[in-house]
C-alpha cells in the first residue's frame, strides 16, 4: 500500500496508543495497520511510564487494534493521549504530516532543536540482516536522517515485506536533484548491471513526484543490492539519498 503521510501519521501514532490500551474483545486484524505506521520520530518528556507501555507492545505486537467503534482512528489517539496526559513532540518527515500534526494538535520540533528518543517506520522489504528497502511515500532522505538520529529505532511491517534478498519485491528508489535527473540516468546505466529505471510519477498532479526537498525520484530495478550498491549509488555527483538503508540495525517488529 502507498500511504499518504498525512494518514501515516495517525497510523504511527495509533502504535503508541496501541501500547496504552486501545484494544478490543473483538479486534480487527494488525497487518494493514503495520504496514501504515511510518515516518515519524517521538519525544515525550513522562517517558518512563510511556516508554514500559510502548515497550510492552513491541512485546505483543501480534495485538490487534479495536476499530469497531466506527470513531476516526486519529481523534481515537488525541483523546487517548490526552487522557494519558502524556506529553510528547513529533518530528515529521513530510509537509502532510507537519499539517496532520497541527490540526490534531500534537506540537512539532525539527532535528536542528531536538533529537528522538526513539522512532517508527515501516519498510517495502526487510532482509534477515534487518537491512531495508525503503521510499515508496517519497522521504527516504528525511527518513533516513530521522532514523540515524535515534538512538532506538522500530520497523513496524508485515510478513510480506520479509525477502531473503533486498530487491525480490521492490526497486531501490534513488532521489535525485532535478538538473541531474540525465546525469544520474546515464551514471547508473553505465556503472551498475540494471534491468530497468523509470521517473516515479505523480497520480493526483502531472509531472514527476516532486519531494520534501525538490527532488525527484527514480525507481531503479537492479540486477543484484548489495551494501555495495548503496554506497556506491550515494557516491553519485546529483544523488541526495537511495532508498537503501543498511547497517542501521533497527528493531523489526512484524504481524
Amino acid at each position: 500500500m502507498n500511504v499518504d503521510d498525512g494518514v501515516d501519521l495517525v497510523r504511527t501514532l495509533s502504535g503508541l496508543v496501541d501500547a496504552l490500551g486501545i484494544a478490543g474483545d473483538d479486534p480487527l486484524g494488525f497487518g494493514e495497520e503495520l504496514e501504515e505506521l511510518r515516518d515519524i520520530g517521538l519525544l515525550e518528556t513522562g517517558r518512563a511510564r510511556c516508554r514500559g507501555r510502548v515497550r510492552g507492545n513491541f512485546s505483543r505486537a501480534r495485538q490487534r487494534l479495536d476499530k469497531s467503534s466506527g470513531m476516526p482512528l486519529d481523534v481515537r489517539v488525541v483523546e487517548r493521549s490526552r487522557v494519558e496526559s502524556l506529553s510528547f513532540r513529533a518530528i515529521t518527515t513530510s509537509l502532510e504530516m507537519s499539517i496532520a500534526c497541527a490540526e490534531l494538535g500534537v506540537p512539532t520540533t525539527n532535528l536542528l532543536d531536538a533529537r528522538p528518543d526513539w522512532s517508527f517506520d515501516g519498510a517495502d522489504e526487510v532482509d534477515g540482516d534487518a537491512n531495508m528497502i525503503k521510499g515508496r511515500g517519497g522521504a527516504m532522505l528525511r527518513e533516513k536522517l530521522l532514523l540515524a538520529s535515534s538512538p532506538e529505532r522500530y520497523i513496524l511491517i508485515d510478513e510480506s515485506k520479509r525477502v531473503s534478498k533486498l530487491g525480490e519485491k521492490a526497486r531501490v528508489p534513488v532521489e535525485v536533484i532535478p538538473e541531474a535527473l540525465q546525469l544520474v540516468q546515464a551514471q547508473l546505466a553505465e556503472s551498475f548491471d540494471i534491468r530497468d529505471v523509470e521517473l516515479r510519477m505523480a497520480i493526483a498532479k502531472d509531472g514527476p513526484v516532486v519531494t520534501e526537498h525538490g527532488n525527484v525520484i527514480l525507481e531503479v530495478h537492479f540486477a543484484d543490492v548489495t551494501a555495495e550498491t548503496d554506497i556506491r549509488v550515494n557516491c553519485l555527483p546529483g544523488v541526495a539519498a537511495s532508498g537503501l538503508f543498511f547497517g542501521f540495525a533497527p528493531t523489526i517488529v512484524s504481524a
